[in-house]
């Protein structure tokens, strides 16, 4: 389990946060899984439950619901046949231990002992790689995709804060970096006040579409997604600028980028100050150790798995 709240942790523990996949049932196995699934209505009835979700593709909706409210979809039988007949999604994360072992419980009585192989080979469609950093807020830390593609910034009702941001906004590969606590907030209707005081800040790498390849194949090839992008943090420098004014300047290039902020300053003196002063505001700790962070991807997987 991730334990980024331990000061002694040298750096933040990778997670998976979203893990869909998709099972392969040749021959009559599908009939026989669809038929464990509706036969197990009774033994497991306080758990699974048809569904009714916005999901056109498959025929057969249910929900595996643990005890405080989470829960896994499971689909079956696809609308085209060309698709895996078993679709399997949750957030690991959020499951929690004792949830994915009730979990891998209910799927041993439905696939057989071997379920843990039918989903190592199952074909990823949706994969969040996820870290969390505390007590650092997310106004202080400037992100930049080296790939200069697309990115979106949310921001919040009030004051105009940005939130969120998505580099690129393609919907199929992003990082994703947001306050969570203010996510928690607004999910709950609570006051700026009405939950912890620590600054929360989610960084989210988003796979999807991944369908081509298995989750054991995802495992084995995928390069640290972090090395795509730069993270700066709010600082101030020794070269003669205000705090008032090094702060806007920050701010500036966090929503417009430093290449716009920059161009947009007429006077050449001030303009070279402010380059430099960006060039000085340091990487954080936790990004110089985004490798060491990767490193946890194969343990992550693993600790994300029904068990």
């Amino acid at each position: 389990m991730h334990d980024d709240t331990n000061p002694m942790s040298r750096y933040p523990s990778l997670f998976i946060d979203k893990l869909a996949v998709t099972i392969p049932l040749d021959g009559s196995r599908g009939a026989d899984v669809h038929h464990a699934v509706t036969e197990s209505a009774y033994e497991w009835s306080e758990f699974i439950s048809l569904a009714s979700l916005r999901n056109r593709s498959y025929i057969g909706q249910y929900k595996f619901t643990i005890s405080d409210g989470r829960s896994a979809t499971l689909l079956l039988q696809p609308r085209n046949p060309r698709n895996n007949y078993f679709k399997l999604e949750y957030s690991p994360n959020n499951f929690g231990e004792e949830g994915r072992a009730l979990l891998g419980e209910y799927l041993r009585n439905i696939l057989g002992d071997g379920y843990l192989d039918d989903i190592r080979g199952a074909k990823l469609t949706r994969l969040d790689v996820t870290f969390d950093v505390r007590r650092l807020p997310l106004k202080d830390l400037l992100i930049v995709d080296c790939k200069g593609r697309k990115s979106s910034i949310i921001r919040g009702r009030e004051g105009g804060d940005a939130e969120t941001y998505y580099f690129p906004f393609d919907g199929k590969r992003q990082l994703c970096v947001y306050d969570k606590l203010q996510q928690i907030r607004d999910k709950q209707g609570l006051p700026p006040s009405g939950i912890g005081r620590a600054p929360w800040v989610r960084f989210e790498y988003r796979c999807r579409s991944l369908s081509r390849y298995t989750l054991d194949d995802v495992v084995g090839r995928m390069e640290n997604p972090f090395n795509n992008f730069i993270v700066k943090q709010f600082s101030l420098t020794d070269i003669g600028i205000s705090y008032e004014n090094l702060r806007m300047f920050f701010d500036s290039c966090r929503l417009a980028g430093v290449d716009s902020t920059l161009s947009g300053i007429q006077d050449t003196a001030m303009r070279d100050s402010l380059a430099l002063a960006y060039r000085t505001f340091p990487t954080p700790a936790f990004w110089q150790r985004r490798t060491s962070i990767w490193a946890g991807f194969r343990t992550a997987i693993q600790n994300a798995l029904p068990a």
